[in-house]
């Protein structure tokens, strides 16, 4: 879905928006309002979280991808200027195989500062920012 409309995600309750999940308090849609209130300057454009490109067709049960619960402030955290990528940090969270995978994923790039690659980051290598 790279040619389809984006999906905004946002920890506000603005018209026309919905719930992804009852009792989350995490949002998507709403994109005029969004818009009013960052123009208004309630909001910032940093709040809101635009995902573009989605694959219909991924399902759990063949592993290509898996759930789990997370927390709201991680769910909804700003990603730019982190050090590693939220998708690491939320793997190493999880533990186990997860965060495994994680390693052996960040020393193959060659985009992110080798203390982050080697997991040498000052507070351990983890990011709660």
């Amino acid at each position: 879905m790279q040619k389809g409309p984006g999906l905004l995600v946002h920890g506000f309750e603005l018209e026309g928006s919905s719930e992804l999940a009852p009792g989350t308090r995490i949002y998507k849609g709403g994109v005029e309002a969004a818009i009013d209130g960052i123009l208004a300057g309630r909001y910032s454009p940093l709040d809101f979280r635009w995902f573009v490109g989605r694959h219909l067709d991924l399902r759990t049960d063949d592993f290509a991808w898996i759930s789990m619960a997370s927390a709201r402030p991680l769910a909804l955290k700003q990603c730019l200027g982190l050090p590693k990528p939220l998708w690491h940090e939320v793997m190493e969270l999880c533990g186990g195989e997860y965060s495994e995978l994680s390693r052996v994923e960040l020393v193959q790039r060659t985009d992110l500062d080798e203390d982050v690659r080697n997991g040498d980051e000052e507070d351990g290598g983890s990011r709660s920012g």
